[in-house]
């Protein structure tokens, strides 16, 4: 569970942390697609001028599913894992 109003905001970002041969990461959560192909793979964008720097997106209250797929080309192409699922809830 994230309690936004333990944040202070109800924006924030996911980051896939990944070992192994990968060159890109699939992340998807409701009809929200990303495909990243430089660490670190973010959810919501980075600029190269600061990875540190997570962009961000408003969450409203309800159940989420984050979906990750790690890809050994860019682009999600090549030979991908397993997906991997998260569940959250996000309330205020």
């Amino acid at each position: 569970m994230i309690d936004t109003s333990d944040l202070g905001t109800n924006r924030f970002s996911v980051r896939a942390e990944v070992s192994g041969l990968v060159e890109s990461v699939l992340l998807q959560i409701g009809n929200f697609n990303r495909t990243e192909n430089i660490e670190p793979y973010a959810l919501f964008s980075n600029p190269a001028s600061d990875p540190n720097f997570y962009v961000g997106a408003s969450f409203q209250n309800g159940n989420y599913t984050l979906r990750t797929t790690a890809f050994t080309a860019d682009n999600a192409q090549g030979e991908s894992s397993e997906a991997f699922n998260v569940e959250f809830t996000v309330q205020s």
